[in-house]
């Protein structure tokens, strides 16, 4: 694959954020895939990595990322990010418990990488800090 669809591949989660709809992003994971997220780190199950994101999209419904650098070589891809929205619906953890509504908005910045083969994304990882967003919506000291 060139760059250009490398790149797409890299995008395909925010794109997915952006549109309210992962269906996309899912149907560019590879069957073996491998998810590491901030507090679930490596080998996570595709269904895992979908429960996740789509967590945050249902608690931030006006969520929003810009792409703030990327680059591409060869088959990976770095995307700084950073995303905005509102906690307007309880946010379901890790541990299967919710974080009630705060409503409220901030900024928060990350990065991930991802690795692509034959077209499917075969790694991902991505990094921002936890501590910070709970911070944001309240619930830890800022």
């Amino acid at each position: 694959m060139n760059t250009s669809n490398n790149l797409q591949l890299g995008r395909a989660l925010l794109d997915g954020f952006n549109n309210h709809n992962l269906d996309h992003w899912i149907d560019s994971l590879s069957d073996q895939v491998e998810i590491s997220y901030p507090g679930a780190r490596d080998g996570l199950p595709k269904p895992f990595a979908i429960a996740y994101n789509q967590a945050f999209i249902n608690a931030f419904p006006n969520i929003n990322f810009v792409i703030l650098r990327e680059i591409a070589t060869g088959e990976r891809v770095v995307i700084e990010w950073a995303a905005t929205g509102t906690h307007t619906a309880p946010l379901q953890t890790l541990s299967g418990k919710m974080i009630p509504a705060t409503s409220r908005s901030g900024t928060l910045k990350g990065m991930f990488i991802v690795d692509s083969k034959d077209g499917k994304i075969v790694r991902e990882a991505s990094y921002w800090d936890q501590l910070e967003l709970l911070a944001i919506l309240g619930l830890a000291p800022a």
